[in-house]
């Protein structure tokens, strides 16, 4: 079950995210550090109402931000969207390793659609690092189009960014 995140979540957030750190460094990816993303990147999703965890019994095993705010970067991009449409991000979107591979990240592609729905919103964006392919499968299997790359000086390889285009109804 996917529900909205509360403070009471962020311990266990933090283990996940921390884990997830750790794979990603071991696979050669420096896509999230000791700098990104922090204990109040998710404390603020919490606080704006956009953070969302997949919790199945009693324990929390994903979690991913909902935004309908984009970073400044994502105007430098080749959205398909017209720029006065409302948008819903996934981002910040971490699984706990150890149960990695049993469709929890699809569960939040597929869940932010439904959200979108809701919200009358009718594009959806994410991105990844170009270093994370899993992410990149997900994406690809969720339905989203690759539309392009944007690097920062801080990371040693491209971000990739993907869309897609919901009906209405």
């Amino acid at each position: 079950m996917i529900r909205q995140a509360t403070r009471e979540d962020l311990e266990r957030i933090m283990e996940i995210v921390e884990a997830s750190k750790l794979l990603m460094a071991a696979t050669g990816s420096d896509q999230w550090d000791e700098a990104y993303p922090l204990y109040s990147d998710y404390e603020n999703d919490v606080e704006q109402g956009r953070l969302f965890v997949y919790e199945e019994g009693d324990g929390v095993y994903g979690v991913a931000c909902f935004n309908e705010q984009e970073p400044e970067h994502y105007s430098l991009l080749p959205w398909s969207k017209p720029e006065e449409e409302g948008v819903l991000l996934t981002q910040r979107l971490a699984v706990d390793p150890e149960v990695r591979g049993k469709g929890i990240a699809e569960s939040f592609y597929h869940y932010v659609e439904q959200l979108a729905g809701m919200r009358g919103i009718q594009f959806l964006k994410t991105d990844t690092y170009s270093l994370n392919p899993a992410a990149q499968r997900v994406f690809q299997k969720a339905g989203y189009t690759y539309i392009g790359e944007w690097s920062t000086p801080e990371r040693k390889a491209p971000f990739y960014f993907y869309e897609k285009h919901i009906k209405e109804g």
